[in-house]
């Protein structure tokens, strides 16, 4: 998540993410615009966004 997200929006980010790893889908949605919190995955980078911008951001692999 972005270094500035609000602590509130990890427990819902996190589940997201959990549901993308388990099936690839993005259903979970952002309580601000309620768009999907979509990821896309290049080589080690997660990008993971929404239509307002408070789910946008990276994930780096090491």
């Amino acid at each position: 998540m972005k270094k500035n997200a609000n602590a509130e929006d990890l427990p819902h980010f996190l589940l997201a993410l959990e549901e993308h790893h388990r099936t690839g889908a993005n259903t979970v949605c952002c309580d601000s615009c309620h768009s999907a919190i979509r990821f896309h995955e290049r080589g080690t980078v997660i990008f993971h966004e929404c239509d307002c911008g408070r789910f946008t951001g990276t994930l780096r692999g090491l």
